[in-house]
């Protein structure tokens, strides 16, 4: 490895720039010399310095112009530099350039690793240290253009940030920020001045101002979910988005059903039925339907059983089941006589009612009388005619309503 002195102010590919006439190259390490030397070709080397390595004199600068790679770490030396650095990006908007390699802040106050007052972009593919001098930055950007760089880490000097910015600049980091001796920080912004962090998804950075505050920087590319995807009215994002998503709670939602971290709790009631058209409808079919099971169904047959009261009469015993053939117990049963011609011998004109009981047995007496034209039902339920017999036993209507 070579170190080579800069002999001259001129452009980096010129050999009279250089002391003995030999332009560095790669594994070697040029050194400014107190000299301007212009990076006009893109450059490969191990190191490009403006400090005292091999007897040079302190400070001078490397100038690099837009679309153009510099290849080599940086070594900022004691001389107060802040316009320059060791390292002075001249790109205009619309030229982009790159370093790659590590900045390294110097040794004495406000000295620059790298300085950005301009408008062209400038990736640097390496981490910035701040140096062990007071505020000595391993990238110092005060132009319009943006800065980007791996990872920005502060030195052991006072407010020696990885990066300090003055102006409204953009920084960006590939990685992440890393704090150095505490209680200095990776990027220091001057109050009169902004920085903006991108590209660093669900990452935030610490920034401390000159006046000793400090603020929370977010990455731009920060992805935060839609309005419609957070619970409404949840503010989030850093205050700049209110959710809109309608998140029923669970004593509306029904037994079980899923609802935001917990399940639904609510029963439908017969208030709910009676305020939903649709359902209300539903439920006066069912109670329709209702009605003519009770008073319509088959109750079973009904028939007098051979064992006459007497000679004018006979016991009717009414069998009453429900639709699915038990015996129902309380089932009203009424039998009238609607006409009668002749008749075998005196009885009641008044209507027969009788209850059926745990058996689901009614008993009644009816005129025996073949003559004779009655009514039978059940409970409210419509009459049905049916004629009388002079018998022992007679079989009415199976259907009774």
């Amino acid at each position: 490895m070579a170190i080579i002195l800069a002999a001259q102010n001129g452009n980096a590919s010129a050999p009279a720039t250089w002391a003995g006439g030999v332009v560095p190259g790669p594994g070697d390490v040029a050194v400014a010399n107190g000299k301007s030397i212009v990076i006009d070709v893109d450059w490969t080397l191990a190191e490009v310095r403006n400090d005292a390595t091999g007897g040079a004199v302190q400070g001078g600068r490397f100038q690099l112009p837009g679309n153009r790679t510099l290849t080599a770490n940086i070594y900022a030396g004691s001389e107060f530099l802040i316009e320059y650095g060791c390292v002075q990006y001249t790109g205009v908007a619309g030229e982009t350039s790159y370093i790659v390699g590590d900045s390294h802040g110097g040794t004495g106050t406000n000295i620059m690793g790298i300085t950005h007052r301009v408008a062209g972009d400038l990736h640097i593919i390496g981490d910035v240290y701040g140096g062990s001098g007071q505020s000595s930055v391993g990238l110092y950007v005060y132009g319009t253009g943006k800065a980007w760089v791996k990872r920005a880490i502060s030195g052991a000097g006072f407010a020696a940030t990885g990066i300090g910015a003055v102006a409204i600049t953009t920084i960006a980091y590939y990685e992440e920020a890393l704090s150095g001796p505490a209680p200095y920080y990776s990027v220091g912004v001057n109050t009169s001045g902004g920085c903006r962090m991108l590209n660093v998804p669900h990452r935030k950075f610490e920034v401390v101002l000159e006046d000793g505050t400090i603020e929370v920087c977010r990455p731009t590319a920060l992805v935060v979910p839609a309005q419609a995807n957070v619970r409404s009215g949840t503010v989030y994002g850093d205050a700049a988005y209110t959710g809109s998503l309608a998140v029923p709670p669970p004593a509306r939602v029904s037994v079980g059903v899923p609802t935001d971290d917990t399940v639904g709790t609510g029963y439908i009631t017969a208030a709910d039925l009676a305020s939903d058209p649709t359902i209300s409808g539903i439920a006066s079919e069912v109670q329709a339907i209702n009605d003519r099971i009770v008073y319509n169904v088959p109750s079973g047959p009904v028939i007098s059983i051979p064992a006459p009261s007497g000679p004018t009469k006979t016991v009717a015993l009414a069998y009453c089941y429900d639709v699915h053939g038990a015996a129902v117990a309380g089932v009203e049963v009424v039998i009238r006589m609607r006409d009668a011609v002749g008749s075998k011998g005196a009885y009641s004109a008044q209507v027969m009612k009788a209850l059926s009981d745990a058996n689901g047995i009614a008993t009644l007496e009816i005129p025996r009388n073949p003559k004779a034209r009655f009514d039978v039902r059940r409970g409210a339920g419509p009459w049905v005619e049916f004629s009388g017999v002079d018998a022992d036993s007679i079989e009415l209507p199976a259907v009774i309503g």
